[in-house]
């Protein structure tokens, strides 16, 4: 893993784990009008489950060389820890799993303005972030939900507690997701 957070292509060999079950959550939960970012997408298994269920899906990941043990093609570069400015990327519903917590605080800001950008006024962001004491592999950043939602709420984000709920009771063998997931709109 770089000083950046982004895993190396043997890292990511080993380093993913998906639940089905939460894939089905997000179909239900995503407007099909909408297109759906899945950034930080890893091997793309959610945004490839997303796109057989019918939604437009755009896939981005900064590890190099992912496309070798990728369920989902294309999977465009992007580097949350880089500021995006607003217009590169037309507005939609934003998948973030698994990233903020890899991501040294001194970036935090700058991936979450990210989100914000990239996010449809009226779109839900689903977001994960490893709460304190979780652990894992390349934590370095863990922060306790109530401080992710403040810093989305400053960004005019609010937190929907029943679609974070309702997201987090299909967690299945990911397990961190009954305590992590949480949903802005």
């Amino acid at each position: 893993m770089n000083n950046k957070g982004i895993w190396t292509l043997e890292e990511a060999k080993t380093g993913h784990i998906h639940s089905i079950l939460l894939a089905q959550g997000l179909a239900k939960l995503f407007d099909k009008a909408q297109p759906v970012y899945d950034l930080g997408c890893g091997t793309g298994f959610y945004a490839r489950y997303l796109q057989q269920a019918g939604f437009d899906v755009r896939a981005f990941e900064p590890t190099e060389g992912i496309e070798e043990i990728a369920f989902f093609s294309p999977i465009e570069r992007l580097d949350l820890s880089e500021e995006i400015k607003p217009g590169t990327y037309p507005r939609a519903q934003i998948l973030c799993l698994e990233v903020g917590e890899h991501i040294p605080a001194e970036y935090e800001d700058i991936v979450l303005n990210n989100l914000w950008y990239l996010s449809d006024t009226d779109a839900y962001i689903v977001l994960s972030w490893a709460v304190p004491g979780q652990g894992g592999l390349g934590h370095v950043n863990e922060k306790p939900n109530n401080y992710i939602q403040l810093k989305m709420h400053e960004r005019n984000r609010d937190y929907c507690h029943k679609q974070s709920e309702d997201l987090r009771a299909l967690a299945g063998k990911c397990w961190w997701f009954e305590n992590t997931i949480m949903v802005f709109k």
